[in-house]
């Protein structure tokens, strides 16, 4: 399995978020990657800007942790996070980034933090509110990191958060919220998706019905578009999802069904669910027929009592 060494961001600010960085630390040193974070330095020979910086060079990823307040300012008169924030970007590192969705600073501080937000928010990035919720997400993307090839990014998919005055740019990973209402009142407008649309809406989807989700990158092959974690009294499950939007003439056989219980069997997740925008063949509903409770088919008259339920 991958191992990182992965930055973290000491926090909005110093003692913001202590419990939340503890965990952070404690589930990537339980995963067998590398924390690398400022607070972990036994000593420093440059200034703090510097030695981060240092810091931010060496690492894989960077997890990018932003709560309640902006924070302590750096010498340029921004916070430390942005700057790091600023740096990851400049170093072409991957960025994990979770955003808590309620901040309990001043009214000064909250219009810079509010600001930070909307460039972050413009990136891919996961919502949390509580410390449990942050918890699950971070499993989620650790258990990615650990099974994924060094050439694998990890994508968030982005929940819904409001932000005074949201930014006006809509990027390719994300669906107009004017489309997504088109979709539920007439479904036939879901066969003028594109492949990559039709996977972010299946993601709103599952989000709408409480489940934490996850996009892989777009061009992946190879069994998974979606990984879907539930959490209930039974414990955490996670599911792979993937998603394929073919004409309704064109059903999906049992092979393609075939190679995503591979993927769950062989990566250990609980179970996997193929969605489609066609149907499936009579050998591919037989072969789950087996597998039931491992695997789940979901049609386009399934589909579309989805849409129904949610409009």
């Amino acid at each position: 399995m991958a191992k990182y060494d992965i930055f973290y961001t000491p926090s909005s600010t110093y003692s913001d978020l202590v419990e939340e960085r503890a965990l952070i630390i404690k589930l990537l040193l339980e995963a067998g990657h590398e924390p690398i974070g400022f607070e972990l330095l036994s000593a420093m020979t440059t200034t703090m800007e510097e030695s981060i910086n240092d810091l931010i060079e060496s690492c894989d990823y960077g997890i990018l942790l932003i709560g309640d307040r902006y924070g302590s300012l750096a010498s340029n008169g921004k916070s430390f996070v942005e700057n790091e924030y600023v740096k990851l970007i400049e170093s072409k590192k991957r960025i994990l980034p979770f955003i808590k969705k309620s901040s309990v600073c001043g009214t000064d501080e909250k219009i810079y933090l509010d600001n930070f937000k909307r460039q972050v928010f413009n990136r891919l990035c996961s919502i949390w509110e509580d410390k449990n919720e942050l918890a699950q997400k971070i499993m989620i993307t650790i258990h990615y990191l650990s099974t994924a090839g060094s050439e694998d990014s990890v994508v968030l998919y982005q929940n819904k958060i409001y932000i005074p005055e949201p930014p006006k740019l809509i990027t390719d990973i994300r669906i107009v919220n004017s489309l997504i209402q088109k979709i539920y009142k007439t479904p036939e407008e879901i066969h003028k998706l594109t492949p990559r649309q039709f996977e972010e809406l299946i993601a709103e989807l599952f989000t709408k019905q409480g489940y934490s989700v996850q996009l892989t990158k777009e061009t992946r092959d190879g069994g998974k578009d979606l990984m879907i974690l539930e959490n209930n009294i039974l414990g955490n499950f996670l599911i792979y999802g993937e998603c394929k939007k073919y004409s309704q003439d064109n059903h999906i056989g049992v092979k393609l069904v075939r190679e995503l219980y591979g993927t769950v069997i062989a990566d250990k997740a609980t179970a996997g669910i193929m969605i489609t925008t066609s149907y499936f063949s009579n050998e591919a509903k037989s072969y789950t027929e087996k597998i039931k409770h491992q695997m789940s088919l979901i049609d386009y008259n399934i589909l579309k009592l989805w849409l129904e339920k949610l409009k």
